[in-house]
Formats: C-alpha cells, structure tokens, sequence
C-alpha cells in the first residue's frame, strides 16, 4: 500500500503474467503498490539488484527507496479520460483477476502491457531458440551430406522434414499461449 494506503495494481492470478519473484524481496506488484512508483517487470530484476547491493532490509529498501536508491524518478500528471476497449485482452488481462467485476485503474492497465510486453520478449527468445536448433541441424545435415555423398533430394526432403516438425512445434506452443 502507498502512503495513502492506496493498492495502485492489482495482483493477476493469470499464471502467464507472473512475473520473477525473489524470496528474500517483495513481489513487484507489491514493490509499486508500496513505493507508489512503476516499474516493468524487466526493470524490477535492476531494482532487485540494487537492493542485494544495499544490503538492507526489504521494508528498509521499499521505504527509502526513491531518497536513496532510485537513479531519477519522474512524475507524469495524468488530465482527462483513458478510453479502451474492454475486450482488449492485451491491456485489460481480462478474465485474470479474481474478481470478474473489477474495474482497473490506468496502474492496471500500464501493468497489463508490461507484462504482455515481457511475455512476449520471452517468447520471442524461445521461438529464437528453436530456429537456432533448425539451423544447427540444418548444417549438421548438409555436413553429413557432403561426407557421404548422399543424394541432394534425400538431404533436402529430411530438411523439409524437420523444418516442417519445428514449425509445427512453434505454431503449437504459441497457440497454447494465447
């Protein structure tokens, strides 16, 4: 809670959006809920390193936090309405609150994209991953080829082949993600 013991973001219990949680720290919800200041879940791994660096206590670190640690916090006034549509699921994480009622604050709704964001910079890596695997099996294939003599047509349908699994494979965990 902020000082004027206002919950800014709300805790999602969508397992795709949980974020790094430190044993010895508090979560990041709980970091901006008590510090009043948003940070990305990317930015939270920096905030979590600075505090292992002070060598405080959690309450200690979240209480000082923005006279002591914070590099340059800056404030935004915010003036007007902030209109979107609720079947947006990226910047409402609709259906992942606990209550279905809930209405989110522009705190919340900041916190949905960036952890959509994140999600999706994670799964960008895996897919990175996975093409990096086709690749290294493509050369060791074409090595093989060359040491052996095969046929060009077996080599380039065992690449079709794996290309196809692989893409198969991506296509398959994507659509379980969303």
């Amino acid at each position: 809670m902020t000082k004027d013991n206002m919950l800014l973001i709300k805790k999602i219990r969508n397992e795709n959006f949980d974020g790094v949680e430190y044993e010895d720290f508090v979560s990041r919800e709980d970091f901006i809920n008590r510090t009043g200041i948003f940070v990305t879940p990317d930015y939270f791994d920096r905030v979590y390193d600075n505090f292992c660096e002070a060598g405080v206590s959690a309450d200690e670190f979240i209480e000082n936090y923005e006279s002591k640690y914070a590099t340059g916090i800056e404030e935004a006034e915010i003036h007007g309405k902030f209109k979107y549509e609720v079947d947006d699921c990226d910047i409402t994480a609709i259906g992942s609150y606990d209550d279905g009622l809930y209405e989110p604050t522009i705190w919340d709704l900041m916190n949905n994209l960036a952890k959509r964001y994140e999600n999706e910079c994670i799964r960008g890596a895996e897919v990175y991953e996975m093409l990096e695997e086709v690749s290294e099996r493509n050369v060791s294939i074409l090595k093989k080829c060359e040491q052996t003599n095969q046929s060009c047509e077996k080599v380039l349908l065992d690449l079709i082949s794996f290309a196809a699994s692989t893409l198969k494979q991506i296509n398959n965990s994507t659509s379980d993600q969303i």
